[in-house]
């Protein structure tokens, strides 16, 4: 089965359930589990339900990620990131989820900035149909300008989930056998 060169991630509310610069109050403890964090109002966060197979599965198969957020609390979004850990692939280790990321890109603005600097960072083109962008944010289907496929995750509740990646890692698959992106269906 083929995959895309990179996928890119959103992170509030596609990898987990918040904004990390709004709803999470600093200073932020690692559970010993490496699950879950919990901040200092108590709030306990962890990825969504499929977050961790969907990473495993992009690694597993060479697809570089990309973490891409508008967050106005980039520092948080990286501890977070550090604090959660995913079993690594490669060695079956538990590992900071960080470390499963190639590039993390942060700031305000279009999404489009954010993929062009992780593409630059990658050495790749996002002129090639290569790249999926999973986000909760439909205002960031402007990606397709630059031929990046958007992938619209709706539901706060769940986030990303294995029905919404299959459904749109085929469509993916048959855009690409067709010859270049048509109309995505995923928003």
């Amino acid at each position: 089965m083929s995959y895309p060169k990179a996928v890119v991630f959103d992170l509030d509310y596609t990898l987990w359930p918040c904004w990390c610069d709004t709803h999470l109050r600093p200073p932020i403890m690692p559970h010993a589990s490496g699950r879950s964090i919990t901040d200092s109002a108590g709030m306990q966060l962890e990825f969504y339900r499929d977050v961790e197979s969907i990473i495993h599965e992009l690694r597993e198969n060479g697809v570089l990620l990309i973490a891409a957020s508008r967050t106005a609390a980039p520092k948080l979004a990286k501890e977070i990131l550090t604090y959660l850990k995913v079993t690594d692939p490669a060695t079956g280790q538990k590992v900071s989820s960080i470390q499963m990321f190639d590039t993390l890109q942060w700031g305000q603005g279009t999404k489009i900035n954010h993929i062009k600097k992780a593409c630059a960072t990658l050495d790749i083109s996002w002129k090639e149909h290569s790249l999926i962008l999973f986000d909760d944010e439909s205002r960031n289907k402007d990606v397709r300008k630059i031929n990046v496929q958007f992938a619209h995750v709706p539901d706060w509740d769940k986030g990303l989930t294995r029905s919404i990646f299959d459904r749109v890692l085929q469509e993916w698959r048959e855009n690409n056998r067709q010859g270049g992106m048509k109309s995505a269906s995923s928003d």
